[in-house]
């Protein structure tokens, strides 16, 4: 069964366009801090091999 929310019913519940916007960045930067450790790690693995 499908509710018809409204902006208001939405911004009453706590979801507004600012939280949105603050659950995709901080999405986005934990997505990227795991591929820079991610990478990180390949280089230290890869400089030890060569050792």
């Amino acid at each position: 069964m499908v509710n018809d929310m409204t902006l208001q019913d939405l911004q009453q519940i706590g979801i507004t366009p600012e939280s949105i916007a603050h659950a995709i960045g901080f999405g986005f930067a934990v997505v990227a801090s795991f591929a820079i450790a991610g990478w990180a790690v390949g280089v230290v693995i890869s400089i030890i091999r060569k050792i």
